[in-house]
């Protein structure tokens, strides 16, 4: 039961955490379905609808969870949207820069974005923070998907779903405290 439960956090992390973009191996329909995407996500955030934000995620990483903790795919996404309530009520907003979307190419050819990403969490009954990071867009089988990559255990995950991110150097993240 514990393992399980370590991986629903680990995928919790991954979820908290295109118009003029910079130019790069993504054809012009990949950057339009991108920037649609980027807002069907910032708008799942606002509704609090963490089903829709769970179904934006690559599901090369839930099938990786999956063979890592015995879960179905099916019994994983359902247990995270069910436990996260929590998660998304610390989340202020989670906004892209739609602007600043940067394409790049794995060594295997397959091509991702990496999108900065301004996330504002309150904790309950305490500061309030802005975290400033990088969301990783996957390009799987001609769709995106969006995945959270600051932390270490996220990378875990990424690199085991995603062996050609092996040798990629993610941008850092950083948390700044906020006046009340």
């Amino acid at each position: 039961m514990m393992r399980p439960l370590l991986l629903f956090f680990i995928l919790c992390l991954s979820i908290l955490a295109a118009g003029n973009v910079s130019a790069g191996p993504a054809t012009e329909a990949e950057r339009v379905a991108l920037d649609q995407l980027l807002g069907r996500y910032e708008g799942a955030v606002d509704r609090r609808d963490m089903a829709a934000v769970v179904n934006m995620m690559p599901p090369r990483v839930f099938t990786h969870m999956s063979a890592q903790s015995g879960m179905s795919v099916d019994q994983l996404k359902a247990m995270v949207v069910k436990l996260s309530g929590g998660v998304m009520d610390m989340i202020g907003e989670s906004k892209f820069d739609h602007d600043a979307v940067v394409f790049k190419e794995l060594s295997d050819g397959s091509r991702y974005a990496l999108v900065p990403t301004t996330t504002i969490v309150k904790l309950k009954d305490g500061p309030t923070y802005r975290a400033k990071s990088h969301t990783l867009a996957v390009l799987e089988d001609g769709n995106w998907y969006l995945m959270r990559v600051n932390e270490p255990k996220q990378l875990i995950i990424l690199h085991g779903a995603y062996p050609a991110f092996s040798n990629v150097e993610l941008p850092q993240g950083s948390m700044e405290l906020l006046e009340d």
